[in-house]
């Protein structure tokens, strides 16, 4: 609604009335109190004149000329304060868009795609690793032609004078590959207190997440990636986190990517976590974060359940198998003589091999090249022996 002819620095109050039609008039809403300003707004405090800048720019700005403007919650950068808006082109670069020692206030930044009618958050940012004042900063891809919107704003309702600066640097050429969570890293479930085989991770060259912040950590920079794991026959499985050359580790818990359905939240990890009552044959999201920048690195991390482990439980006295993991071909000791049959059954209990072992010979090597990674049991029909686990890894 565009109002005209107002007198500057004045206060009004507007009252709302919908009309239905038919001469049907709702109740009155208001008074709606506010205030003219003693000088003009900025062009940039409206979406659509957002002001351009450029890789190297640092461009000087004053929120308490802005205004509140609606906008989709990019990470912690949810819309409470008045901002000003920006507007640069992508160019297939790594883009650093920072208010970071440069704001006399605590400010927020939010970056999107598409237009002002229609945000998309690409990523957003609070409070930033290093930053004093709680000023803020973060990376981001930048696609080639794409038109990107930056709105400064502020925590609370907080406002101020500000330097924003962008730059540009070529695509870190290590940027993980589980940075999103579409393409999150699969861990396989392995025995209580016999995780012999953590994974290596790295939030190093990790970008910014478009994605809400978690409940447990609502403010800070989050610099994430992402892994999953089946839950199988489980409900209970145990998270070990342990960080290498990174700084604090974070993680949060989801069961799906698209509209991330939250289960639980853990910040500054030091000891397991342990996830109970998680629903069976199902895929779990692990996201763990720190702020990255001088708190990115490696760490290890680790999913355990309480699984059989077939060397470990039966040793030399019950059927046993080896190397775990394997990639092609799987080595069974110790087929018991009643064995009619041989199969392998995945976690969900699906039955995806029969094997013609029989029990007529105690040996066998068996080609299991063609299953896909993951965690399967062999079982063997007609025996007394309980199944005993192996894992496939590509």
């Amino acid at each position: 609604m565009l109002l005209n002819g107002l007198t500057a620095a004045t206060d009004y109050d507007i009252y709302l009335q919908e009309d239905c039609g038919s001469g049907d008039l709702s109740p009155t809403i208001g008074p709606v109190p506010f205030t003219t300003t003693l000088d003009p707004l900025p062009a940039n405090a409206f979406c659509n004149q957002a002001q351009a800048i450029a890789c190297g720019d640092t461009i000087t700005g004053n929120t308490d000329l802005g205004l509140l403007s609606p906008g989709p919650e990019c990470a912690a950068a949810f819309i409470t304060a008045p901002g000003l808006w920006y507007i640069f082109i992508g160019s297939d670069e790594d883009i650093t868009v920072t208010t970071c020692g440069q704001a006399s206030y605590d400010t927020k930044i939010s970056v999107y795609t598409g237009t002002c009618g229609a945000l998309q958050c690409a990523a957003g940012t609070d409070d930033a690793v290093g930053c004093a004042a709680n000023s803020s900063s973060v990376t981001f891809f930048a696609v080639n032609g794409t038109e990107y919107l930056v709105l400064v704003h502020g925590y609370d309702q907080q406002t101020g004078s500000f330097d924003l600066s962008l730059t540009c640097a070529p695509q870190c050429a290590t940027v993980p590959p589980n940075d999103v969570c579409a393409n999150a890293t699969t861990l396989i479930p392995q025995p209580l207190n016999g995780c012999t085989t953590p994974v290596l991770g790295t939030n190093e060259c990790a970008y910014g997440s478009p994605l809400p912040n978690p409940p447990c950590d609502p403010y800070a920079n989050i610099n994430d990636v992402w892994y999953t794991f089946n839950t199988g026959t489980e409900a209970n499985h145990t998270i070990t986190l342990e960080a290498v050359t990174a700084e604090v580790l974070n993680a949060a818990v989801y069961l799906a990517c698209g509209d991330p359905l939250y289960v639980d939240c853990f910040t500054e990890v030091a000891a397991p976590i342990a996830l109970t009552g998680l629903p069976l044959n199902t895929d779990v999201l692990v996201r763990v974060w720190n702020g990255g920048y001088a708190d990115a690195g490696t760490f290890l991390i680790c999913d355990q359940a309480a699984i059989p482990d077939a060397i470990a439980e039966y040793g030399t006295a019950g059927a046993s198998v080896w190397p775990i993991p394997t990639s092609d071909q799987l080595f069974v000791r110790g087929i018991p003589g009643s064995t009619k049959r041989t199969e392998v059954i995945d976690l969900q209990g699906r039955t995806v091999l029969v094997l013609p072992l029989d029990g007529h010979s105690t040996n066998a090597s068996v080609d299991v090249s063609a299953l896909g990674t993951g965690t399967y049991l062999l079982r063997f029909i007609g025996s007394e022996q309980r199944p005993v686990r192996f894992v496939v890894e590509r």
